[in-house]
């Protein structure tokens, strides 16, 4: 399994949008269950600071997930562009392989 990991600081008025939009019934959960390599989401509130999330996006492979994001460009930055307004901060923390 590939896990794409993402911290955010979002804005306390756009926590409950925000929480919606990257949540498991979200925007981008929708959007990648377009593939059948796209496992789940799962998103995270840091207990010490509420406007603080982690998000694990889990994917087959990471040529799996490689291969959706280069054959959906222009739909990831428009869902992208679309909600970045949720967000203060967004950082991609790392990419890390499932040892079974």
């Amino acid at each position: 399994m590939h896990i794409v990991a993402w911290n955010y600081r979002t804005a306390l008025a756009h926590k409950a949008d925000f929480e919606h939009e990257y949540g498991p019934k979200g925007s981008w959960a929708t959007f990648f269950r377009i593939s059948q390599a796209y496992k789940g989401s799962f998103l995270y509130k840091l207990t010490e600071e509420p406007d603080t999330y982690m998000l694990l996006d889990t994917w087959t492979s990471q040529q799996a997930y490689e291969n959706f994001l280069e054959s959906n460009k222009k739909e990831y930055a428009e869902l992208s562009k679309k909600l970045e307004h949720l967000y203060l901060q967004e950082e991609k923390t790392g990419t890390y392989q499932l040892i079974e």
